[in-house]
């Protein structure tokens, strides 16, 4: 079984801690991280573990879905299924 990866949005991290009100040294704090590395993760150039994604999800009271993107790709069809 294959595993799905997530890839974290940045900008949709940042929308939703703006929204509630939150710097972002203070998000950081509340979510195990210092300042510039969540200024990373806001700007694409730092994903997240699972874990992390989590915890940044729950302290922003929103779904992991809402903060994620899903970069699993389609299965290829089997070998010789393309052939005629």
């Amino acid at each position: 079984m294959e595993k799905q990866r997530y890839r974290i949005d940045g900008a949709q991290v940042r929308g939703y801690r703006e929204r509630a009100g939150l710097d972002q040294p203070a998000f950081a704090a509340l979510v195990g991280l210092n300042q510039a590395s969540l200024s990373n993760i806001e700007t694409g150039k730092r994903g997240a573990s699972p874990r992390l994604i989590v915890a940044i999800a729950r302290e922003l009271g929103v779904g992991f879905d809402d903060i994620t993107i899903d970069t699993m790709r389609a299965r290829r069809p089997p070998l010789g299924a393309l052939s005629a």
